[in-house]
């Protein structure tokens, strides 16, 4: 069992699992996840990105944000803020890292939070940057965190629009499926 992130060896998602259910139940988990993010090791800091794309996606983070129950005033705060303090410290992350799967986590959960406004242009950066690459999963979420930044921000449509229209012209494969499902989602 992983112990300790600065142990993992950068590719076992199943050891990341492992960690994640044995320390998810901890009351001081958040704390955990957010101090993950003040590392300066690129390894944990990659860990720390995939860990709460994760808890976003399966864990309880997953169903507060399906349903955004409100009968808990204080929890909904405690939530809000804990979710505002890890994207604003993921986007910072991404933005100095040189590691494409962080930045991959970061575009794959933009879909579940709210893009902190003060944020916007460091995102936007990333993001063009992200259009370019030639891995095609970063460039793929890349088109979706375009989308996800007009829907912040209508000052992004025509950029989007434009960018949407030249990759229909150009992308194929995973890159072309994501860029229909975001259209797609877009006409509902």
């Amino acid at each position: 069992m992983l112990l300790n992130l600065q142990e993992w060896d950068g590719k076992n998602t199943e050891a990341l699992i492992s960690y994640y259910q044995s320390n998810r139940k901890s009351e001081n988990w958040n704390l955990m996840l957010e101090k993950i993010f003040e590392s300066e090791d690129p390894l944990v800091i990659k860990a720390g990105s995939w860990l709460f794309k994760y808890d976003l996606e399966h864990g309880e983070l997953k169903k507060y944000i399906k349903t955004r129950v409100k009968s808990d005033i204080k929890t909904e705060i405690k939530t809000e803020s804990y979710l505002s303090n890890m994207t604003h410290a993921l986007i910072l992350k991404a933005s100095e890292s040189d590691d494409w799967e962080v930045t991959l986590h970061l575009l794959q959960i933009l879909k579940y939070v709210d893009i902190p406004s003060a944020q916007e242009e460091t995102l936007k950066s990333i993001v063009d940057q992200s259009l370019v690459s030639e891995i095609k999963f970063v460039r793929a979420w890349a088109y979706d965190g375009l989308y996800r930044l007009m829907l912040h921000n209508p000052v992004y449509q025509a950029d989007f629009e434009r960018v949407i229209g030249l990759a229909l012209n150009t992308e194929k494969g995973a890159v072309m499926a994501r860029i229909r499902y975001i259209l797609k989602e877009d006409q509902r």
